[in-house]
């Protein structure tokens, strides 16, 4: 259990962080074309 778990988080954790930070860079690029489209 031990293992498995230490290998699981390892690779998940990974794949958390790059769909976090893709999910963060979608809404930066939405709030960003927001503003934009407000402000003309």
């Amino acid at each position: 259990m031990g293992k498995t778990a230490i290998f699981l988080t390892n690779g998940t954790k990974i794949k958390i962080l790059k769909s976090l930070i893709f999910t963060l860079y979608l809404q930066h690029l939405l709030i960003k074309m927001n503003i934009d489209y407000e402000e003309h």
